[in-house]
């Protein structure tokens, strides 16, 4: 059976959808930068860098967390990675660079939107269709031409790729030296532009 029949994919992420929506109807609020930039003892601070890198910090923490949460599962439930500890953490590891990259563009979103539900909109509208639109849940040669297109330049594609190679012990390294560049590329772009923001809302 191949994975874009399982139907346990399929449960499994309705099961998540559900239990999001059964937390933000029960009043969840994401305690992230959005909301932490209101408080006044973050507004004292504002014209120093150290809050915005700490928060980046904390979630690439949070990404490390995650990955071992899942890893973890993974091994429960007898996932053997052929690239031993060095391709785990290597994965990991790449995972985490893209990650805190990544998370500028949502630190800018914080400081130009007027709420932390704005905040997570806009986030969705941008996740929801870069991660369900590419090789994570789905092989690509099961979807329509269109979309395989899409799928195989899918930045989300490259990063599961290149970090499923590195715990397999057979990565490509242009797909790892895509994910660093995007990543050298969105810090690059996107880091100048939000501790410009974060200065002017001083």
């Amino acid at each position: 059976m191949k994975s874009a029949d399982d139907p346990r994919i399929g449960r499994g992420m309705r099961a998540q959808l559900a239990a999001r929506r059964a937390r933000i109807a029960a009043g969840e609020r994401h305690l992230g930068w959005k909301l932490g930039f209101g408080a006044p003892a973050s507004m004292q601070m504002l014209g120093i860098p150290a809050p915005m890198v700490g928060y980046l910090l904390g979630d690439a923490l949070r990404y490390t967390i995650a990955s071992v949460v899942m890893l973890t599962v993974g091994l429960i439930l007898g996932y053997r990675p052929d690239g031993g500890v060095g391709g785990v953490l290597a994965g990991i590891a790449l995972l985490i660079v893209f990650s805190f990259a990544f998370s500028w563009i949502w630190t800018m979103f914080g400081l130009l939107l007027r709420t932390e539900k704005s905040v997570m909109g806009v986030s969705m509208m941008v996740l929801f269709p870069l991660t369900f639109l590419s090789n994570v849940f789905v092989d690509p040669e099961t979807l329509p031409a269109g979309l395989e297109e899409f799928v195989d330049v899918n930045p989300i594609s490259i990063l599961a790729t290149a970090s499923r190679g590195l715990m397999h012990g057979n990565a490509d390294t242009t797909d790892i030296v895509i994910v660093l560049a995007t990543a050298a590329a969105l810090t690059a772009i996107f880091a100048p532009l939000t501790t410009r923001l974060y200065r002017t809302r001083g």
